[in-house]
């Protein structure tokens, strides 16, 4: 009989630590819960002034006039972030719990000193307009009368605000922050540029937005990134693709956490920035045209590398600084080569050049960039042999859905083709950030447009090469173009072709 009330006795235990067990995580369960509708009551009222209670108005100026909360959110003076923002000469403080309740008197703009504010101090400013310290605010700061549960649910919102509420977005708005080139040389393609962009997301905002939110291009405009910052940057200047630029962003306020994604960057330069990415890579880089350049002979042309001449920076700075010198340099390394490789100066390209007219000797040229001097350009497209150059994707790399898209957004928005090229980078890169935002879904935070990004596998635009990105790769479509600038010369091999480089 003992033995069996142990047994008893154990058995109800065992059910009653069972019981105690799911008890306690009902208990959590259920705080989570309130936790998360007291968040998202009081993101309610400080973003859109949504009230619960027929008893809860605001306060407005000197008379106190009686007006609903809806017409005077939160946001709209303290930014969507609650970090404050400075609008027609008065600057609203932030006013995140995080930074209210910094333990230590805190120096305010006008001088005036203020203690670290409490719940109840806290509650106080907001029925009274009394701060911590005591002192009545400006009558520009409404005075809320809402009910016990609003102002919990808005107090649980400002703790949480800084991950609550990603950057430069609203319930209906997504603002894209656009950064075009300084370069006043380029003033037309920026325009062709700016012109498709905003024609490719009228188009997107007609048809319904991203879940119903319109996407919203902003052009550098200072004054609107301080007062209202952007969830992501789209980073359009033509000029880095041949040369790197350290103040790629230049004109931009923006949190480390802001994703950027640039048509052209250098691995250098995106390992700085861990939400940036680049859809190609920048052909400044020596080492990817050359790899790009000799991947294409031996892949293409079926030139082995020991049948390649290289002219580079050193021999030329040692052995061909004169132009005489040119010719015998040549006679000791063409006898037996089929292709000359050069990465020079114009001048040297020139002088090389007529040497070989001179020598009736007429290798294969492949040559790292195109030439920045008509003159030498011309006389590359004179040459009698074929000439290879390493370049960024171009226009003969879009499909035929791509290019049936691009002439009926042309079209319809009766948009000058002249800038061809760069008109269909544009819609690459406008093409990669709307299916981001697509895929991120309804609740957008910018570590999850990161982190959907990164899964992009050979995602195809239409306009370019397929783009992949992931944990550690930065560029979508990392290589080069190599074209033939004297296409006239046939040669059996189909020019333009992409060359990818992984290194």
């Amino acid at each position: 009989m003992r033995i069996a009330l142990n047994r008893m006795t154990k058995k109800l235990l065992f059910l009653w630590l069972i019981c105690i067990f799911f008890l306690s995580v009902f208990n959590v369960y259920a705080q989570d819960n309130k936790a998360n509708e007291l968040i998202d009551v009081g993101a309610s009222i400080y973003l859109k002034g949504k009230t619960y209670s027929d008893q809860s108005f605001a306060l407005i100026g000197k008379s106190s006039a009686e007006a609903p909360v809806k017409l005077f959110p939160c946001k709209n003076c303290h930014g969507m972030d609650g970090k404050g923002r400075k609008e027609g000469g008065i600057e609203s403080p932030n006013i995140t719990w995080r930074y209210l309740t910094k333990p230590y008197l805190f120096q305010l703009p006008t001088g005036r000193q203020r203690p670290s504010y409490t719940i109840e101090t806290f509650k106080r400013v907001l029925l009274t307009g009394v701060d911590s310290a005591g002192q009545t605010l400006s009558h520009t700061m409404p005075r809320y009368k809402l009910t016990d549960y609003e102002l919990e649910s808005l107090l649980n919102f400002l703790q949480k605000i800084e991950v609550s509420v990603p950057t430069g977005i609203d319930e209906g708005n997504i603002w894209v922050g656009v950064n075009l080139s300084d370069n006043p040389k380029l003033k037309s393609m920026n325009q062709a540029m700016k012109m498709v962009l905003n024609a490719y997301f009228t188009d997107v905002n007609q048809s319904g937005g991203v879940y119903g939110r319109k996407v919203r291009l902003v052009f550098r405009d200072d004054t609107f990134f301080r007062n209202n910052p952007v969830f992501v940057i789209l980073s359009l200047k033509m000029e880095n693709y041949l040369a790197r630029n350290k103040d790629q962003q230049s004109g931009f306020q923006y949190q480390e956490s802001l994703p950027v994604i640039q048509l052209f960057g250098h691995s250098t330069d995106l390992r700085k920035r861990k939400n940036s990415f680049s859809l190609y890579s920048k052909i400044d880089s020596s080492k990817l045209s050359t790899e790009a350049l000799i991947k294409f002979s031996k892949e293409k042309l079926g030139i082995p590398l020991k049948q390649m001449v290289f002219v580079t920076p050193d021999i030329t700075e040692n052995k061909l600084k004169a132009p005489e010198l040119i010719g015998k340099w040549l006679d000791e390394n063409l006898q037996s080569s089929t292709a000359l490789f050069i990465e020079a100066s114009d001048a040297t390209v020139e002088n090389l050049l007529d040497e070989l007219n001179k020598k009736k000797t007429f290798p294969i040229l492949l040559i790292q960039s195109s030439s920045k001097r008509l003159k030498t350009f011309n006389k590359l497209l004179k040459y009698p042999a074929p000439v290879f150059a390493a370049m960024p994707p171009v226009p003969e790399f879009a499909d035929e859905n791509g290019i049936e898209e691009y002439n009926k957004l042309t079209k319809q928005r009766k948009l000058s083709q002249h800038n061809f090229m760069a008109q269909l980078w544009t819609l690459t890169i406008a093409k990669v950030i709307h299916h981001a935002l697509k895929e991120a879904g309804r609740k957008l935070q910018q570590e999850k447009l990161v982190k959907i990004i990164k899964t992009f596998y050979r995602f195809s635009t239409g306009y370019g090469p397929p783009i992949t990105f992931s944990a550690n790769r930065r560029i979508g479509a990392k290589g080069a173009a190599i074209v033939q600038l004297n296409p006239e010369i046939e040669i059996n091999s189909i020019t333009p072709v992409w060359i990818s480089i992984d290194f």
